[in-house]
């Protein structure tokens, strides 16, 4: 009896490199394999699905394109090295779909000389009003983006101050032009007003890429799918 196969895959690893070459060499050996595999007499390929693109593959190298294509990173509206102004083939324009916000639990003033967070992390050099913020590294928002990062309220960038904790994070508002009030929205990933946090910014923060923070954001957060 034939052996039947409904799908073969194959991954690029390394689509977001300019030179076609190595790109072009996985892709030929997938295909060679699939015409081995189509003149066995022992296996069936009728109706068989084949995929090897990504979201690389996908938006730059069109003859990857097959049965059915993978993106990944382009679900989120982000371009594999983040830089969309280097892509070839595919849409005009991705854009970031995804937004990571929570609301202020309250708004604090505190005088100079004031340390903030665990290990005293940061010290106020002048009165400053705080917004603490509800989220922290147990919803993936990374101790690595103490006194790094910024976030989003009012439409205004604010400086996250001391040290993330597992469910807390405080912001110096002192500078936005409020008013910052209790219940008031601050996205830490995504677009408000005219300003936009993205997971490229972010990952720069961290040092890391934006692939892993687009999966950081696990299910002890709420998710809400808009069209």
């Amino acid at each position: 009896p034939a052996l039947r196969l409904d799908g073969i895959m194959a991954h690029f690893p390394m689509t977001d490199d300019l030179d076609p070459a190595n790109t072009r060499q996985v892709f030929d050996r997938f295909t060679d394999m699939i015409q081995d595999l189509a003149d066995d007499v022992d296996i069936v390929l009728t109706g068989c699905c084949f995929h090897i693109a990504n979201s690389g593959g996908l938006l730059r190298y069109s003859m990857t394109r097959l049965d059915m294509v993978r993106p990944g990173i382009a679900l989120y509206g982000y371009y594999p090295e983040g830089e969309p102004g280097r892509t070839g083939a595919g849409p005009e324009a991705l854009q970031p779909a995804m937004r990571f916000v929570t609301r202020i639990i309250q708004v604090r003033n505190v005088p100079a000389g004031t340390a903030l967070g665990y290990g005293r992390t940061f010290t106020t050099g002048r009165a400053t009003t705080l917004a603490v913020l509800p989220v922290g590294y147990a919803n993936g928002y990374l101790r690595s983006l103490s006194n790094r990062a910024e976030v989003l309220v009012c439409g205004q960038r604010a400086p996250v101050v001391g040290r993330v904790s597992m469910n807390l994070t405080l912001v110096d508002v002192t500078d936005v032009e409020g008013p910052v009030e209790w219940g008031g929205e601050a996205v830490l990933l995504g677009r408000q007003g005219d300003e936009t946090i993205t997971a490229d910014e972010l990952a720069s923060w961290m040092d890391t890429i934006s692939y892993e923070v687009l999966c950081l954001f696990g299910n002890l957060n709420r998710r809400y799918y808009l069209d």
